[in-house]
């Protein structure tokens, strides 16, 4: 499972931070993070890059 991954989310959440894991590509990853209980993931499985006017596009129509 990775030692050195939980042991990154334990200190954090010891520390009183919310994790965010950068970089997430794929749904075992994302599923890797979720039985770390990372808080807050972000990358390329959720959604390609965006520019700002794209971003914005998306954020009016929710």
């Amino acid at each position: 499972m990775g030692a050195y991954k939980q042991a990154a989310v334990e200190a954090g959440h010891a520390l009183g931070c919310q994790v965010l894991a950068d970089g997430v590509e794929s749904q075992t990853q994302y599923d890797l993070l979720r039985r770390l209980r990372a808080d807050l993931a972000q990358g390329s499985f959720f959604s390609a890059a965006l520019d700002g006017a794209a971003l914005g596009s998306l954020l009016a129509r929710r």
